[in-house]
């Protein structure tokens, strides 16, 4: 039984740790490139407006952004790729706490929302197109301190699967790509469709591990077959099984086993066992399970690595 004494230190160490957390993220504005719509290969990109006084919007014939300190202050170029940009577009201005775009003469305009405009105030998630380039205005984004001012991510990124642009994701990213080498098995929570599937194959390419990166479909297996899509089968144990199958645990042999929307309560008990059991498989490799809910403290226990 925990003293009281005990318990106060406890939650005064948790609460520090909270205050050390906040303390470590900072909120400014930031400027995404959101979208070329004559060139949807480049990607997005992210620019921090915290340390500028303007940001300058110019053709050119690829994308690029340069900082530097003028008499005017400290100006970002973005030079973008687009015949519907002109060589004078944009400009976002700080004016207080404040950013404002103007339309620096531009030939097709300047877009907030669907309204065009030659001066705006900005305001939180506004979107903003340049010649058929899309920005999004953040007012206050929170950026773990250290975060790059500037992020394009290249198509050659070996962990480009994890590019994000949002700072605070891309913190969580860099702590699941040194996981990724290590011997833990992963639970990744998430609703559906959030990339759960995604992230699971990124750190089985991340990991180097050279078997295969299988996926079991559990929902998509009747109750009870599972053991036996898990484990293997003869040809012939159940109607159906017209041949013989090693089931996932052996088809992932030195590489990740992905259990997406697994619900411990439907797997037989025996082949919870079996799952922890160091006779039951052959050293494999990582076993990754995925839920948008646990329905039992056990799903925690349910992705083990052999």
């Amino acid at each position: 039984m925990t003293r009281p004494d005990e318990a106060e230190e406890t939650a005064t160490a948790a609460e520090s740790r909270r205050s050390e957390d906040a303390a470590a993220v900072e909120r400014g504005p930031h400027l995404f490139i959101a979208l070329h719509c004559d060139a949807p290969h480049l990607g997005g990109a992210r620019y921090s407006l915290a340390k500028l006084d303007e940001v300058v919007v110019t053709r050119a014939s690829s994308r690029s952004a340069e900082r530097e300190e003028t008499p005017d202050g400290r100006v970002l170029t973005l030079r973008v790729p687009g015949t519907f940009v002109s060589r004078g577009h944009a400009r976002f201005k700080r004016v207080r706490d404040a950013w404002l775009v103007v339309d620096d003469g531009s030939t097709n305009g300047v877009f907030v929302g669907q309204r065009r405009v030659d001066r705006a105030t900005l305001a939180d998630g506004d979107v903003i197109e340049c010649g058929r380039t899309l920005l999004v205005f953040r007012a206050a984004l929170p950026s773990p301190r250290g975060t790059p001012a500037d992020a394009e991510p290249a198509p050659d990124d070996a962990r480009l699967r994890l590019a994000t642009l949002l700072p605070e994701l891309g913190a969580s990213h860099d702590a699941l790509a040194k996981i990724a080498a290590s011997a833990l098995p992963l639970l990744l929570l998430g609703e559906s469709g959030s990339g759960k599937e995604v992230a699971a194959r990124a750190v089985h390419a991340l990991s180097g591990r050279p078997g295969a990166f299988v996926a079991m479909n559990c929902g998509a297996i009747p109750d009870g077959l599972v053991e036996a899509q898990l484990f293997g089968h003869v040809k012939g144990a159940f109607s159906g099984a017209t041949r013989d199958e090693p089931g996932f645990f052996r088809a992932a042999h030195g590489g990740t086993l992905f259990l997406p929307a697994v619900v411990v309560d439907r797997i037989p008990r025996t082949t919870r066992r079996r799952t922890h059991a160091p006779s039951a498989i052959s050293p494999a490799g990582r076993a990754s399970s995925a839920t948008w809910r646990s329905r039992s403290p056990s799903c925690r226990r349910c992705a083990g690595r052999r």
